[in-house]
């Protein structure tokens, strides 16, 4: 995570890294170990204040677009982890196999089905992955840790069918181009366009079209890395488009 990003609020750069080693500390990996708050702030350092604040922002809250999970296994008592980290990448296959296994997804809005597919979920990570005390905590996770997935896959389904749609329309409109010119010239100049079309979206940042010319002159160079970071991006800046 970037220190730069919260730099003009927490002066104290030291204090950040600090506030990531209580939060990595705490990790599922070393139950029953655990530091408190109160005992982490005194032996390091630093505001109890400070720290409470700074990890709720960074779990609790869309700061960074790494996404973070808190399990409270007792009061006052919590264990992070986050999003693609080793525990979470093994416990999202499990997951995703244990769903995929259910062959009629009819059965998921019958809550005995869904009580028995997490059964066997916890079944399975509470041996491999998680000490057995996190199992009723993990009960209560797993239903919305499973929404969570569903919803990465269904954006991830929609990059593509966007990507796939863009890319179309995009060869069409290019091939008169490629026929009069040579591929060279016509890279540089596109690469000249992108620069203005940069410019132009840091002055005014909320103009669709712009994004749109972008991703068109991304997907003929076959930079398709940064066309899916773009259309993320313009699913944040907008939601109420149909991109």
């Amino acid at each position: 995570l970037d220190y730069s990003k919260v730099n003009t609020i927490l002066k104290n750069e030291e204090d950040f890294h600090k506030i990531l080693l209580f939060i990595s500390t705490n990790h599922p990996d070393f139950y029953p170990d655990y530091i408190s708050f109160e005992n982490f702030s005194r032996f390091y350092d630093i505001k109890k204040r400070t720290l409470e604040f700074w990890v709720n922002e960074i779990v609790e809250s869309d700061l960074y677009d790494l996404k973070f999970f808190k399990l409270d296994i007792s009061p006052n008592k919590y264990y992070y982890f986050h999003f693609d980290e080793k525990l979470e990448k093994i416990l999202r296959a499990i997951t995703e196999e244990h769903i995929a296994a259910n062959k009629y997804l009819e059965k998921f809005t019958e809550l005995g089905s869904l009580n028995s597919m997490i059964d066997d979920i916890l079944e399975e990570i509470c041996e491999i992955l998680f000490h057995k005390d996190f199992r009723e905590l993990l009960r209560e996770f797993l239903p919305g840790y499973m929404k969570y997935l569903a919803y990465k896959i269904e954006i991830k389904k929609e990059l593509v069918a966007t990507h796939d749609k863009l890319e179309g329309i995009i060869w069409q409109n290019m091939t008169d181009f490629m026929q009069s010119h040579n591929s060279e010239a016509l890279e540089s100049q596109y690469m000249e366009k992108i620069k203005e079309i940069e410019n132009e979206i840091s002055l005014t940042p909320k103009n669709y079209d712009l994004y749109n010319s972008k991703i068109r002159i991304l997907l003929y160079f076959n930079h398709y890395n940064d066309v899916l970071t773009e259309l993320e991006n313009m699913l944040k800046l907008f939601p109420e488009k149909e991109i």
